[in-house]
């Protein structure tokens, strides 16, 4: 049996990290009379396994989920060898998943931003720039059509006026 820190020294890992494998189940230690954990010496592989599995892109879940099936199996390289081809399968899939993200964001780069509208829509509405008018056009309270000063005219104006006025260069 062999001591947390030589099962540290042999893999590389930190006690710390063995520890966290211990608490997720990925490797079991026994106590010694002392508390001290206690590790058979088939830890050390299994510890390197799950580092490797892990820069494979494995996640921890995923390596406790398919342990079992590999520590049992009558022919573990088989066994590894169809979870590396399903690993494969879903980064295949990731991988077009992103080309196709890819693809939509170089598409849009040369299309105008659709928040230009907005973001004018947003200062027009502020409450320095726009009154609101009651049902009969008349301003009221801040309920109901909103009405911006027209500086040119000297008059008041529905927010629709202003948006209709402003629609064809927020398009362009």
């Amino acid at each position: 049996m062999l001591k947390i820190g030589e099962i540290a020294a042999a893999t590389g890992v930190s006690r710390d990290a063995l520890r966290f494998y211990e608490k997720q189940g990925l490797i079991r230690a026994q106590r010694g009379e002392n508390g001290y954990r206690r590790y058979a010496p088939e830890t050390a592989e299994l510890v390197i396994y799950i580092r490797l599995a892990q820069k494979l892109g494995f996640s921890l879940a995923e390596i406790a989920e398919n342990l079992p099936e590999l520590w049992t199996a009558s022919d573990p390289n088989e066994a590894l060898q169809s979870l590396l081809r399903d690993k494969v399968q879903v980064i295949d899939a990731r991988i077009a998943e992103l080309q196709a993200l890819k693809q939509g964001l170089l598409a849009r780069m040369d299309q105008n931003c659709p928040l230009r509208g907005v973001r004018l829509l947003r200062f027009l509405m502020r409450r320095d720039t726009c009154k609101f008018a009651d049902a009969k056009g008349q301003p009221g309270n801040q309920k109901g059509t909103p009405l911006v000063a027209d500086a040119r005219r000297s008059r008041k104006v529905r927010m629709s006026e202003v948006v209709l006025y402003f629609l064809p260069s927020v398009i362009a």
